[in-house]
């Protein structure tokens, strides 16, 4: 894997429909009624992959990549609060001046640390939990600088149709 300095002024968030290369890290898998949800924490970030009846129904982006053309984009340059709402789906974003992360969720986890940038550790971090018509899940992503760093925090949920 190549090692390249992120920063969360380059993070985009989309939603995509087609299926496109990945460099997954970790990653796990759950099944709720015909709903599939594989959440992945990639070299960029992350992505939760959303299928139906073994169909990909769309690919929940939040990442330093180029993202395919089909996507809706939102780049972060401003690293200003975002909220986006689609049909049964809903994503916010949200920037703090930390690099702490929260003490784990009472749900299901997987993290990743990555080499260390400016004497601290990136990590990214992904919880999950299903509740009765819903899965809903947070991600944070810390992001050091040489003075400090910034922690990005998501939240989402899908509504199961």
């Amino acid at each position: 894997m190549n090692i390249a300095h992120q920063q969360p002024t380059d993070l985009v968030f989309g939603l995509v429909r087609t299926d496109f290369p990945l460099t997954v890290i970790q990653q796990a898998r759950i099944t709720v009624q015909a709903w599939v949800f594989v959440f992945q924490i990639i070299g960029e970030s992350h992505a939760v992959r959303i299928e139906h009846n073994g169909q990909h129904f769309f690919t929940e982006v939040l990442a330093c990549l180029d993202l395919p053309q089909d996507s809706h984009l939102h780049h972060f340059a401003d690293l200003a609060a975002y909220h986006y709402q689609h049909e049964h789906y809903t994503m916010s974003v949200d920037f703090e001046q930390t690099l702490q992360m929260p003490a784990l969720p009472p749900a299901q986890v997987i993290e990743a640390a990555f080499p260390q940038v400016h004497g601290h550790t990136p990590v990214t971090r992904i919880s999950w939990r299903i509740r009765e018509n819903s899965v809903a899940w947070e991600t944070w992503h810390t992001y050091p600088a040489q003075n400090g760093g910034i922690r990005v925090k998501s939240e989402s949920g899908f509504r199961i149709i």
